[in-house]
C-alpha cells in the first residue's frame, strides 16, 4: 500500500517537473519584460519554444508550459510594437510576429481553459486590425521570375502571385532579362494589382553610316569614233581654182581678144587702101601677114577661153559642195557618273 502511495507521489512530481523547470527558465525573460525591454523579452520567450511544437506529442504539463511561453512572447511583441516601434512598418512587423504566435497557440490548443482560448481569439482580432493587411497581386508572365522585398520581407515569385501583405513600400525586382526594379506602395487595407510591363525587345538600330570617297579612277568609256567632217581645204581649193580660172580667162581672153581685134582692124585698113588702089607690094604683104596672124590668134583665144571656162566650172562645183561651217569633230556624250561623295551602309 505504501509502495503504491510512493509511486503516486513520484508521478505527481514528474508531472509538475516541466512546469517548475519552465517557470525557472522564464525568470530572465520576465526581468527583461519588467524593464520594458519588450523585444529582448519576446525573443527570450520564443527561444524556449521547440520548433516542432505543432507536430510533437505533448504531455499536459508541456502543453501548459509551452502555451504560457507562446502567450508571453506574443504579449511582449505587442508591447514592443506599441511602445518601441520607430515606424509604422516596424510596428506592423512586430504585431505580425505576435499574431503568428497566438495563432500557433490556438492551432495546437495550448490554452488551459476556455477563458484563455477566448482571450487569445480577441487578441488575434486586435492584432489583425492593427496590422490592417493589404492585398498585393502581381501579374506577370509565367516565364518571368521576381523577387519581392519589403521591411523584413523577401520572397521569390514566379508568374502571377497574390497574397496579403503588411502595409509599406516594396521593391519588385524582375530577375529575368531584361532586369528592372519596380517600387510598389501598399496602403493599409488596400488591394493593389500591379501588371508587370512586358519587356519590349530592343530595337535594332541600323549600323552607322560611313562616308566613302568615290573612286575617281573609274573605267574609261569605250573610245568614241569621231565623225569625219569634210575639211575646209576643199573649199579653199575651189576658191583657188575659181580665182585662177577667172584670172586666166580675163588675162588670156583680154590679150588674145585685143590682139585679134587689132589685127582685124589693120587688115581692114589695108583692104580699104587696096580698094582705093593706093596699094603697093609692101602693103599687100602686110595685109597678108595681118590676115595670117589674126587667123592664128582665133583658135588660141578659143582654147584659152575653154580652159578658163573649165576652171570656172570646177571651182564653182567645189565651192558649192564644200560646207560653209568650219571643220568640227563630234565629241563623246558627257559622263553621267557622280563626282561628289557617295554614302553607303557599312556591313
Amino acid at each position: 500500500m505504501r509502495t503504491a502511495q510512493y509511486g503516486l507521489v513520484v508521478l505527481l512530481l514528474l508531472a509538475k517537473g516541466p512546469i517548475v523547470l519552465a517557470q525557472s527558465q522564464q525568470k530572465p525573460c520576465l526581468a527583461l519584460f519588467q524593464k520594458q525591454n519588450f523585444l529582448q523579452a519576446a525573443q527570450c520567450y520564443e527561444s524556449q519554444i521547440p520548433r516542432r511544437i505543432l507536430t510533437t506529442v505533448l504531455t499536459e504539463a508541456q502543453r501548459v508550459s509551452y502555451g504560457r511561453l507562446l502567450r508571453n512572447a506574443a504579449l511582449a511583441y505587442q508591447n514592443a510594437a506599441q511602445k518601441k516601434a520607430k515606424s509604422t512598418e516596424q510596428a506592423a512587423y512586430w504585431n505580425e510576429r505576435a499574431l503568428k504566435l497566438v495563432r500557433r497557440y490556438l492551432a495546437r490548443k495550448l490554452y488551459e481553459n476556455t477563458y484563455r482560448k477566448q482571450s487569445a481569439e480577441r487578441l488575434t482580432r486586435t492584432l489583425s486590425k492593427r496590422i490592417n493587411y493589404g492585398t498585393l497581386t502581381i501579374q506577370g508572365r509565367s516565364s518571368d521570375s521576381f523577387q519581392l522585398k519589403g521591411f523584413s520581407f523577401s520572397k521569390v515569385l514566379q508568374g502571377t502571385w497574390s497574397q496579403k501583405v503588411r502595409p509599406g513600400t516594396y521593391q519588385l525586382l524582375r530577375l529575368t532579362l531584361p532586369q528592372r526594379t519596380f517600387v510598389l506602395k501598399v496602403k493599409p487595407g488596400q488591394s493593389l494589382v500591379f501588371a508587370v510591363p512586358v519587356p519590349v525587345k530592343p530595337r535594332r538600330l541600323p549600323p552607322p553610316r560611313r562616308r566613302v570617297t568615290p573612286n575617281l579612277r573609274r573605267t574609261p568609256p569605250p573610245p568614241h569614233k569621231p565623225k569625219l567632217v569634210q575639211s575646209s581645204g576643199t573649199r579653199r581649193a575651189g576658191w583657188i581654182v575659181l580665182g585662177t580660172g577667172g584670172g586666166i580667162a580675163l588675162l588670156g581672153g583680154g590679150l588674145l581678144g585685143g590682139a585679134s581685134i587689132a589685127e582685124f582692124q589693120k587688115e581692114q585698113t589695108y583692104q580699104q587702101a587696096l580698094r582705093d588702089q593706093n596699094t603697093s607690094l609692101e602693103v599687100t604683104q602686110q595685109i597678108l601677114q595681118h590676115h595670117e596672124t589674126a587667123r592664128a590668134l582665133y583658135p588660141t583665144s578659143y582654147a584659152v577661153l575653154g580652159v578658163a571656162g573649165a576652171l570656172l566650172v570646177t571651182g564653182a562645183l567645189l565651192v558649192a559642195l564644200s560646207p560653209s561651217k568650219p571643220p568640227t569633230t563630234s565629241t563623246p556624250p558627257p559622263s553621267t557618273s557622280r563626282a561628289h561623295s557617295l554614302w553607303r551602309d557599312t556591313p
